[in-house]
């Protein structure tokens, strides 16, 4: 699954693996949040509204630009590589993240989460009609705009 993470303004292209804990979370979305960082393990984190009761395969290594649930409660952006696996399940990665950390620490705390475009790959089989394809990508652009509006709107207070 292709997700768009917006970090302050800047869009980082991520891609989610295909699990019941990714679904789960993907349903949240489009998702702003509130991160911070946890120097100790090179990572920014964010609490969730719910807790994600779906299960996948534990992380076995942490990499720079992994995004991961923990313990079920949150969501974790990793800025570097990182030896404590314990708790953590991988949703995906960011693929170019160059730069992430200062990025991350620009952003005043402000990431948001939402599907990229799909692909007709990514679609399956069962095609959309014009119509309700017009529809998806107009669905889409509203919840980017929204983000960037509420991104706008917290930079000007603050």
């Amino acid at each position: 699954m292709n997700i768009t993470v917006t970090i302050g303004g800047t869009e980082y292209a991520a891609q989610f693996d295909d699990n019941a804990a990714v679904r789960e979370v993907a349903s949240l979305f489009p998702l702003s949040v509130n991160m911070r960082e946890w120097a100790a393990n090179k990572e920014y984190y964010a609490g969730l509204a719910k807790t994600i009761s779906s299960t996948a395969p534990a992380a076995t290594a942490i990499n720079a630009g992994d995004i991961m649930l923990y313990s079920g409660r949150s969501l974790v952006i990793f800025y570097g590589d990182s030896g404590n696996t314990s708790g953590y399940i991988k949703l995906g990665s960011i693929a170019d993240a160059k730069n992430l950390k200062a990025t991350l620490d620009k952003a005043k705390e402000n990431v948001s989460f939402v599907r990229a475009k799909s692909t007709e790959k990514e679609k399956g089989s069962a095609a959309l009609t014009p119509e309700q394809q017009e529809v998806y990508a107009a669905y889409e652009e509203i919840c980017r705009a929204l983000i960037r509006a509420e991104t706008c709107y917290k930079k000007s207070i603050g």
